[in-house]
């Protein structure tokens, strides 16, 4: 179940900022914060990661994938996920 109080915040880890070769610049005005870690929305967090969605080099959001509490994150899923996020994110631009 999603937490309300963090329904609406946009929050990006530094992982990802690190991982996507961002810097904190390119998200000013963007994001609600750069948390150290993942940041969950949910209730009951789980393991998770983020994604920084860009479009044509603008940030446009971030997608996150968490887990059950209970579960760990996949070994592969990282590597299966990015991809998509990345088509999102050009899905996101051509939308526009």
């Amino acid at each position: 179940k999603l937490d309300e109080s963090e329904r609406d915040r946009l929050m990006l880890s530094e992982a990802a900022i690190e991982r996507h070769e961002l810097s904190p610049r390119d998200l000013e005005g963007n994001i609600d914060g750069i948390s150290e870690r993942y940041h969950s929305v949910f209730e009951q967090p789980g393991a998770g990661f983020d994604i920084p969605l860009i479009t044509g080099g603008t940030f446009a959001g971030v997608l996150s994938v968490e887990y059950e509490p209970d579960l760990t994150e996949p070994r592969f899923d990282r590597s299966l996920i990015v991809p998509l996020a990345v088509q999102l994110g050009a899905s996101l631009r051509n939308a526009r």
